[in-house]
């Protein structure tokens, strides 16, 4: 799906208009609506993150490509903190969690 039509689906589920969008994100009305009818198909990267966060989503949000999700930061700190342990500890980790994956198998 092309940039325009995923902003729009996402102004549509946050209820605004488009003369909302424009004043929450600072984007001028005129950019705002070549953007969203597929004028402009590459705009500048700080327009397309102040209508990310006018519309309370992110960059990743707009990308529909068919690849992972980034991490979000707890699970970014949790690696984090897993790579500062020691071998025998690791492996407790890993323990932990097939047990608990098992346990949501047989429960789920």
């Amino acid at each position: 799906m092309e940039l325009g039509m995923l902003i729009q689906q996402k102004r549509r589920q946050a209820g605004l208009t488009i003369d909302e969008l424009s004043e929450r994100s600072g984007v001028p009305k005129g950019t705002l609506n070549k953007i969203l009818n597929g004028i402009t198909r590459d705009p500048q990267l700080e327009t397309v993150k102040a209508l990310a966060r006018a519309l309370g989503c992110t960059l990743e949000d707009f990308d529909d490509s068919p690849r992972p999700r980034a991490l979000t930061q707890p699970e970014f700190d949790l690696i984090q903190k897993y790579r500062k342990l020691d071998s025998h500890s690791r492996r407790l980790v890993e323990l932990v969690i097939d047990q608990e994956l098992r346990r949501g198998q047989v429960s789920g």
